[in-house]
């Protein structure tokens, strides 16, 4: 996200918005799925197939 964002600033000259955006939406994302995502690291951990 970095480089996107710098990328955008410095070499194309526009706002920073698209890739800070993008970079909000997949924090968002993964605070609500962090319960779901949880469950498939303990369930691969003991050596289960995860079923959702």
């Amino acid at each position: 996200m970095v480089g996107a964002t710098l990328t955008n600033v410095v070499a194309l000259g526009v706002s920073p918005a698209i890739p800070l955006t993008y970079l909000v939406l997949a924090a968002v994302v993964t605070w609500f799925r962090r319960g779901t995502t949880s469950q498939l690291v303990k369930s691969a951990v003991a050596g289960r197939i995860p079923t959702l």
